[in-house]
């Protein structure tokens, strides 16, 4: 018996250690992104994308982080589809989010960073949304570079 809830706790402690490494390079995109041009707001962390409509409608989909740099973030998300759908059409989808640190002459950098995010579901590559946030800087007291 101890030697069971020895390897349980191992095996949380563990879980735990490899998920706290998982840290975004530049700390501004742990901050909530703003929408400029439609009503969604996003917040990310390096394994999940959730968008909030600022009116009780959110969208989640969890994610494997794919680049990690100082001024761009990639993700690749997944979301899962009704599950009383016919027993051959798919039950999930999967859209890569390019999350990137830009420069806009139209908003004042003190306001916050300007962000883009590019977005493309898997099977359709040749086209891909595009739209604008402002970021303020998260509540870490690191210096953040734009």
């Amino acid at each position: 018996m101890q030697k069971v809830l020895f390897l349980l706790a191992l095996s949380v402690l563990s879980a735990c250690h490899l998920r706290g490494e998982e840290t975004f390079v530049n700390p501004v995109f742990y901050g909530k992104l703003e929408s400029l041009n439609d009503l969604w707001d996003i917040k990310i962390t390096p394994t999940t994308f959730d968008m909030d409509n600022r009116h009780g409608t959110t969208w989640h989909e969890d994610c494997e982080m794919w680049e990690n740099e100082p001024k761009k973030v990639v993700l690749r998300c997944t979301h899962q589809l009704n599950k009383e759908q016919p027993e051959n059409s798919k039950t999930e989808e999967h859209r890569t989010h390019v999350i990137e640190i830009s420069s806009s002459k139209y908003i004042n950098p003190d306001l916050g960073t300007f962000i883009v995010i590019h977005s493309y579901y898997e099977d359709e590559t040749d086209w891909t949304a595009r739209r604008g946030y402002l970021i303020s800087a998260p509540d870490t007291g690191a210096d953040i570079s734009r």
